[in-house]
């Protein structure tokens, strides 16, 4: 895509967009599907994106030339070793079809994820272990779940949980451990905070410190879409506040925690008759 203007997903939409503005240089982004899916949304199951073989076909090409859209080329943005592949095949696709294809990279998960965290507390913790097998669980519920972060319920995303105890003192830290599963406070499915890599409903668990109720628990890396994407007053529970913290160490309220009141001001009363009882 190119990030500030138009890029259509679709072949209708670019034959519309250049109907639109024939003849008028008009700068386009082009919105591939890759051919894969997961968390990119690609695959011949989805429909964003213009399939990636209608490309390399001379399809969408030949729509660019036909309305005189432009497609601006200019060098990869460079992300170190891992961009190499990427930049050979962009040489590749410039020597072979004579296109200077331009990369942008969105500041999401990859670059800003990590700089934000879901600092919650333990609301319960329970134990379905059986004496003498291995069938159950110990279960962490957190005051907070898919309301907040709905990466794990959407992707079955893993984000590295930290404990730490009520009282703030270092030297409560436990030095124990224990096999938990956490979960949110929504009662759903879903709401499982620790599930199997890329399988959101399956749960998994994981090594954290031993913990109590009223212990802290920091769920790191949910930065990036997390606070946008969750499922806000789901079960009506309010949006969270967030607190910036600056380079100093200073500690800044940067959004207050949603009241009750916000959460339903928008509804309104309406009287309606209720049906007639025949006698």
């Amino acid at each position: 895509m190119l990030i500030g203007h138009y890029s259509p997903s679709s072949m209708s939409q670019l034959e519309r967009f250049g109907q639109a503005f024939v003849n008028m240089s008009q700068r386009v982004g082009i919105q591939i599907n890759p051919g894969f899916s997961k968390t990119n949304v690609g695959g011949p199951s989805f429909l964003f994106g213009i399939w990636h073989e209608l490309v390399t076909d001379g399809t969408v090409p030949s729509i660019v030339d036909k309305y005189g859209l432009v497609n601006p080329g200019e060098k990869t943005t460079d992300l170190g070793e891992i961009s190499a592949p990427i930049a050979d095949a962009f040489r590749d696709i410039a020597v072979e079809h004579r296109w200077e294809l331009r990369l942008e990279i969105e500041p999401g998960a990859y670059l800003v994820a990590n700089a934000g965290a879901l600092v919650t507390t333990i609301l319960d913790k329970v134990s379905t272990k059986l004496p003498l097998s291995d069938e159950g669980h110990v279960f962490l519920k957190m005051d907070a779940g898919m309301t907040d972060v709905l990466y794990p319920s959407l992707y079955g995303a893993i984000h590295p949980i930290m404990i730490l105890p009520a009282s703030g003192k270092s030297s409560d830290i436990s030095m124990s451990t224990d096999s938990v599963v956490v979960i949110g406070h929504c009662g759903k499915s879903g709401n499982l905070m620790t599930p199997k890599p890329g399988q959101p409903e399956s749960l998994e668990e994981c090594t954290l410190r031993t913990s109590e109720i009223g212990d802290i628990a920091v769920m790191d890396g949910s930065s990036a879409y997390c606070s946008g994407m969750s499922l806000k007053n789901y079960n009506s529970f309010p949006e969270a506040p967030e607190v910036l913290v600056d380079m100093e160490g200073g500690v800044h309220l940067i959004r207050k925690r949603q009241t009750l009141h916000l959460i339903y001001q928008n509804e309104c009363n309406c009287n309606v008759p209720g049906p007639r009882l025949n006698r």
